[in-house]
């Protein structure tokens, strides 16, 4: 199962795109900016990186660069999206070592068939790679037991010259030799090409580390500020807030589209009122984000792409956001669960496992 990184300050508007790549069987991981994405593509090793040129902090083009400048990350293929369509551009996206483009708005065949083939390019070069190094290890081996049987034969040959039949004997022993040689580079060569069928990618793991959610509470009050503000909304943190055992990654990607969700399905009637909170009970946190706004916007699958409660057009379609919570949850071990009535607000609860106490 191949991974692809999404880098994206707005991953809010790529969720069709997360669906269609989930639906090919790939895994999907989203960072909100460079300095993140660069930190998750040093953790995870991507098989593919679909980066936004233009972000807050560092550039697409900057990005680009630093990961083709640091090892672990320089062979990972990435793909710039821009809405840039001068040729400038592109050469500045080539230059910072990008393999392929797409322009925004994204078109999720094109999307799909550009990674589809630098996967395989990827494939077929990891393939190469390895083969020519157990080339380079066999010939080096051949050529030392070659030398060492050589210098052997030239000793053999020097006591044997006296004797025509000894003589013979040495050069039988040479055609001999020539022939096991030949049979066992045939034999190591079979052997590589049946190895090589059988090469396969490593899927990166999701971290499990105790997470401090204070710094992303923080970070998400700075980016949802304006938005906020906008919506004439209040956003409450419950403090303390408790400290899960999971990827700090995921757990901010779980808020980012639960306050999205919250802010989306607000009343156009009431001033929306967000309460966010992070209790432990029982050796488990319980991490809630709760809104007064419409209610249910789905039905009891609200985690899953299924029908919606609302008439099409009435409110955004936030399924494919809630079903990237219930994944995210999953692969962190935990589960999601949603308590609502229409017209009273929604309170999501993000259940995960409590972080070890410290000392």
């Amino acid at each position: 199962m191949a991974t692809i990184l999404i880098i994206d300050d707005t991953p809010t508007n790529l969720g069709v795109m997360v669906g269609h790549l989930e639906a090919q069987g790939y895994r999907v991981l989203v960072a909100q900016d460079g300095d993140e994405g660069l930190q998750r593509a040093e953790l995870t090793r991507p098989d593919v990186i679909l980066l936004d040129v233009m972000m807050p902090g560092p550039s697409g083009f900057e990005v680009c660069r630093r990961l083709k400048s640091r090892s672990i990350t320089r062979e990972i293929p990435v793909i710039f999206m821009t809405s840039l369509t001068e040729t400038g551009d592109k050469v500045a996206g080539f230059a910072a070592g990008a393999v392929d483009y797409v322009t925004k708005p994204l078109q999720a065949e094109e999307v799909m068939a550009r990674i589809d083939t630098h996967l395989k390019l990827r494939a077929a070069q990891t393939q190469l790679e390895a083969q020519n190094a157990m080339l380079a290890m066999y010939r080096e081996d051949l050529e030392t037991q070659i030398a060492e049987r050589t210098a052997a034969l030239h000793e053999s040959n020097r006591r044997l010259q006296a004797e025509v039949a000894q003589r013979e004997r040495a050069e039988g022993q040479i055609r001999g030799l020539n022939a096991e040689l030949e049979a066992r580079v045939a034999e190591r060569t079979t052997q590589l090409s049946a190895a090589n069928r059988e090469l396969q990618a490593f899927a990166a793991a999701v971290r499990a580390e105790p997470v401090s959610l204070e710094p992303l509470v923080r970070r998400l009050t700075d980016t949802f500020a304006a938005r906020i503000a906008a919506a004439g909304a209040t956003l409450e943190v419950q403090r303390p807030l408790a400290s899960p055992l999971g990827d700090a990654a995921l757990i901010g990607q779980i808020l980012t589209n639960l306050l999205d969700n919250a802010l989306t399905c607000r009343r156009p009637d009431g001033a929306l009122r967000i309460l966010l909170s992070a209790s432990l009970e029982a050796g488990v946190v319980l991490l809630r984000v709760a809104d007064n706004g419409i209610g249910p916007a789905y039905r009891a699958g609200a985690f899953e792409v299924l029908e919606r409660l609302h008439r099409p057009g009435e409110y955004p379609d936030n399924s494919i956001g809630l079903a990237v919570v219930a994944k995210a949850a999953r692969l962190m071990g935990g589960e999601v669960g949603v308590e609502s009535s229409p017209g009273q607000g929604s309170t999501f609860t993000v259940r995960l496992p409590a972080a070890p106490p410290k000392g």
